[in-house]
């Protein structure tokens, strides 16, 4: 879960973002961009933990950004990236942060289609007058490329497309001078996107804000995998096969008789 600062924390919420996957990680690559209004920002990334913590920094036009990005894999299987970051606008107006974090290398779920699912959560302090707007949204890539689907637009807007979720958002949620909760819709979106093993998976959350120096929020966005559920006919049709087998049996079992 990401800490930001100044507006602008933005998004630097890093999206408190998690990738999550189904098991089996290659854990090859992760990976990280920022955005400042649309243009790539340069970052740095010094391994605390090899495999497992980052140190994050970044100095852009209307922003600065420093804290820790950690990889954790759960029992079950799923890959969590989290960060606790400090973003801070720098400058007065509105701007959008864009972070998009990457990892390659996910083994399971096989085959495809295969279901994509992501959602976001967290909480906006601000100043009264001021507004924060958050989006976030998943992409699989079944090329297992490093950002692979995701194109950043010139506002600091992306897209989505037929290999991603759609578009979770927050509407504008306006500062009150305490603590309000962001509540995005929907709250997990889905999508069956092609598939093919080993694929990537990354995640895209972009922040608006807009208001005086001082506001912050806290982020946390996902992306998880799944495999394809069985249409609902198919499930009863199964489930009545061992009903027919019996009545055969038993048919078969009174004429011998």
């Amino acid at each position: 879960m990401m800490r930001f600062r100044k507006s602008v924390w933005c998004m630097a919420a890093l999206i408190g973002a998690a990738i999550l996957a189904a098991p089996n990680q290659a854990q090859a690559g992760f990976n990280l961009q920022v955005y400042d209004d649309g243009v790539l920002a340069s970052s740095g990334f010094v391994p605390l933990i090899p495999g497992v913590s980052w140190s994050i920094s970044a100095v852009t036009t209307n922003f600065t950004m420093g804290g820790t990005a950690t990889i954790q894999i759960a029992g079950n299987g799923q890959l969590r990236v989290s960060y606790d970051d400090t973003l801070t606008k720098t400058t007065a107006g509105t701007h959008t942060l864009t972070l998009v974090a990457t990892d390659t290398g996910y083994m399971l779920p096989v085959g495809t289609p295969v279901l994509l699912s992501s959602s976001g959560g967290g909480s906006y302090v601000g100043q009264t007058g001021g507004t924060l707007i958050g989006k976030t949204l998943g992409f699989l890539d079944p090329g297992n490329n490093e950002f692979g689907q995701v194109t950043v637009n010139g506002d600091g807007s992306v897209s989505p497309n037929a290999q991603s979720t759609p578009l979770s958002s927050t509407g504008t949620v306006n500062g009150t001078g305490g603590t309000v909760s962001l509540v995005y819709t929907p709250g997990t979106a889905t999508s069956l996107v092609s598939s093919t093993v080993p694929f990537s998976l990354s995640n895209a959350s972009f922040f608006t804000f807009s208001g005086a120096i001082g506001d912050s929020a806290n982020i946390s966005n996902s992306v998880a995998t799944a495999p394809t559920p069985a249409p609902a006919g198919l499930v009863l049709a199964f489930t009545g096969l061992p009903m027919l087998g019996l009545r055969g049996w038993w048919k078969r079992r009174r004429q011998a008789v």
